[in-house]
């Protein structure tokens, strides 16, 4: 890599419903998962717990919305997920959960436009 960062960055994978691999992390990115896990808000604190001090959580994760031309967007995929239970959450409410993980400085980095659906990506740091 251009940036010399090869010795810092790696990728990890677990199944978020039964574990999480290991801690220590400064950087944690979580992109729609949250949609497809049993429990979000247990992801979410173990997620919390996995950041090393000062470490930041990222999420980008579809959301319900009041506005037509998003909702239009993200309920011809999002939608079918939720009608078989999946979670979708609201706006807010992934900010919510991540303060209730015991993230601090929670804030909406705005939307991107994914491919399947717009996502809102979300920013927390663990004190």
């Amino acid at each position: 890599m251009r940036a010399g960062l090869q010795a810092r960055l790696g990728a990890r994978g677990c199944d978020l419903n039964r574990d999480f691999p290991g801690g220590g992390y400064g950087l944690i990115w979580c992109s729609a998962v949250l949609h497809f896990l049993s429990d979000p808000q247990a992801a979410l604190a173990a997620m919390a717990r996995g950041l090393a001090p000062g470490g930041r959580l990222l999420l980008a994760h579809a959301e319900q919305t009041d506005d037509p031309a998003l909702a239009a967007q993200v309920l011809p995929f999002y939608g079918a997920l939720r009608l078989r239970g999946n979670y979708l959450p609201q706006a807010g409410e992934i900010a919510a959960g991540m303060r209730q993980a015991g993230l601090q400085s929670v804030e909406c980095l705005g939307r991107c436009d994914f491919p399947m659906a717009p996502v809102w990506v979300y920013a927390g740091q663990r004190a």
